[in-house]
């Protein structure tokens, strides 16, 4: 709780810097030729657009790997940004699936929603298939392409396997 009026602080800071900022440019784009007064409304205006701004940076920052890529590069952390090497590994590869379930059926599929962690929460699979082993030549997967997703829960699933692209 502490933490988010902590963030929101720190926001308010930079945000209210970027905008003194951005008014001390439009002074001297004013002194060149004139747009409009700097007024409370302009501020609030330039404000909210900075804020926009700034949530959209931040979140793409904080859900993409590039900073702890980065810092894992210079070998300054091993982290990821993720919340689990789990979540993780999905967000990383990005390819069909087997899941290996408790009762030894498999089924694979593209993996559209996934839980962030292995006890809780459903895969959500599209293009899924039932693999079937059978003892002839041939296997008998059971196609499942009538649905749009089927769901699977994380405690049905023993370990899953990511096929190469």
């Amino acid at each position: 709780m502490y933490t988010n009026i902590i963030n929101a602080l720190i926001y308010t800071v930079i945000i209210n810097a970027v905008v003194y900022l951005v008014s001390i440019v439009c002074s001297l784009i004013g002194n060149i030729f004139t747009i409009g007064v700097w007024d409370d409304t302009v501020s609030l205006i330039w404000s909210v657009i900075i804020s926009i701004i700034l949530a959209i940076i931040i979140s793409f920052i904080l859900n993409s790997d590039c900073i702890h890529k980065f810092l894992r590069d210079k070998n300054l952390t091993k982290q990821t940004p993720y919340p689990s090497e789990w979540y993780g590994v999905f967000s990383e590869n990005i390819t069909f699936i087997v899941l290996h379930l408790n009762d030894e059926r498999r089924i694979m599929g593209w993996p559209d929603e996934w839980p962030t962690n292995p006890l809780e929460g459903h895969f959500a699979l599209s293009h899924a298939m039932w693999l079937i082993e059978t003892d002839g030549n041939e296997d008998k997967n059971i196609d499942l392409d009538m649905d749009s997703y089927i769901l699977i829960k994380a405690t049905d699933v023993r370990f899953v396997e990511f096929m190469k692209e």
